[in-house]
């Protein structure tokens, strides 16, 4: 048997310390992005957000996953999160450019989803069953109306972006046990956010939109395994 070299870490647990060191770091940096919102620090916020989506990149780059094809398509995704992130914190907010490279990252993890296609425990499906439900009923009629109100022209791309979202959360279902649920917990998310832009904002809205967003993405990446 081949010895590695000396000096040199085996690459498997290379991998496990890479991903251990940025996942440390990675958190730190979602908690003070979570503290910019609700200290409402802008300067903060810029800092933290892009950087808590790449190092999420990294990890999804560095784990061992049970599918390599799905991986690409994952990294695809959290790619288009990034530019949805950047889109949506510029001083002039691009909601449509936001919106739009987030439609094309829930594309790319349902292509994932299904490149992977295993099935599901049914507790898993009941889980999503029951939160995507939840979220539909809770803030679908109102955040329309509130939108129609508001700005008829953001209604068809958000029931576009809307039905995407479903369509991502259905697909999770051929992903293993823990897609459904990063996938709920992304349908949460923007759910929330909808509705504290929608509707009636507030900062403890504001953080748990980030909250549920980040969890949602590292439970994407922990599905990956």
């Amino acid at each position: 048997m081949r010895q590695s070299p000396p000096g040199f870490l085996h690459a498997d647990l290379q991998s496990r310390l890479i991903v251990t060191l940025v996942s440390i770091f990675v958190g730190a940096l979602a908690a003070t992005n979570w503290l910019s919102r609700w200290s409402e620090s802008r300067k903060l916020e810029w800092t933290t957000k892009p950087l808590v989506t790449g190092g999420l990149i990294v990890i999804a780059l560095a784990v061992d996953p049970a599918s390599s094809v799905q991986r690409t398509w994952f990294v695809v995704a959290l790619i288009f999160c990034l530019i949805g992130d950047i889109a949506l914190m510029l001083p002039n907010e691009r909601f449509i450019a936001g919106l739009s490279a987030f439609l094309v990252g829930h594309g790319a993890f349902a292509v994932g989803f299904i490149a992977r296609a295993e099935s599901a425990d049914v507790w898993a499906i009941g889980v999503v069953a029951i939160v995507t439900g939840v979220c539909l009923t809770l803030t679908a009629r109102r955040t329309l109306a509130a939108l129609s109100a508001r700005s008829s022209r953001l209604l068809k791309p958000v029931v576009a972006y809307a039905a995407v979202i479903l369509t991502m959360t259905v697909t999770s279902l051929a992903g293993g046990t823990l897609a459904p649920i990063a996938a709920a917990t992304f349908a949460a998310s923007d759910s929330i956010l909808a509705d504290n832009k929608f509707v009636a904002s507030s900062r403890a809205k504001s953080v748990a939109v980030m909250v549920s967003y980040h969890a949602a993405l590292a439970l994407l990446i922990v599905s990956l395994g």
